[in-house]
């Protein structure tokens, strides 16, 4: 225990900064989460202070709803944006479980691929993700994104199910089956998942 101390203590500053910069980055994105029109496929963020004592969630249609205590600053607090975080990904699970599935066998029969399992689950790191036995794992954050870039990973993942690396002959078969994957992968690249 002495010697975690002594490290903990030792490095107290770097852990300190990165709190702050991992508090930051997701303040950024619950603030463009905000202002934005359509932040979880079809839903908008409404923040709403309250009387409330602790946060509260509602997902309704068109919207998540996030009530928080008025005297808090829900883009600093920690709890209020984990809260916020919560319900957006809540937001993401429900129209991930509507609509992934449906549309990852609809882009399969168009272009003849046969797939095995299809699993919608939340990933920090992955948009999906494509087995040896060709099944697939699709993130719930593909709702956050809009229709050509969630059938450009959907198409990637499919792709996988012949071509099982990054090569030249997977991009060769992307590339037929999507002309434009090169620069979707480039859109893509540029959108972050929330951790």
């Amino acid at each position: 225990m002495a010697q975690a101390r002594q490290v903990l203590e030792k490095h107290r500053l770097w852990i300190q900064r990165q709190r702050e910069t991992v508090l930051r980055r997701h303040a950024t994105l619950l603030e463009r989460a905000a202002a934005a029109e359509d932040v979880v496929h079809g839903h908008r963020l409404t923040l709403r202070p309250s009387e409330l004592a602790a946060c509260r969630t509602e997902i309704q249609p068109g919207q998540v709803l996030v009530s928080y205590p008025s005297h808090a600053d829900h883009f600093t607090d920690p709890a209020i944006l984990k809260i916020i975080q919560r319900g957006l990904l809540e937001a993401c699970r429900r129209a991930a479980r509507d609509i992934l599935p449906g549309r990852t066998k609809e882009l399969a029969g168009i272009h003849g691929f046969r797939i095995g399992t299809i699993r919608v689950k939340s990933m920090t790191s992955r948009w999906g993700s494509c087995s040896p036995e060709g099944s697939l794992n699709l993130n719930i954050q593909l709702m956050r994104l809009d229709a050509e870039l969630r059938d450009y990973v959907i198409l990637h993942e499919l792709v996988h199910t012949r071509v099982r690396n990054h090569g030249r002959l997977y991009w060769d078969e992307l590339s037929r089956v999507l002309p434009t994957a090169r620069s979707l992968d480039r859109r893509l690249r540029a959108v972050r998942i929330w951790d």
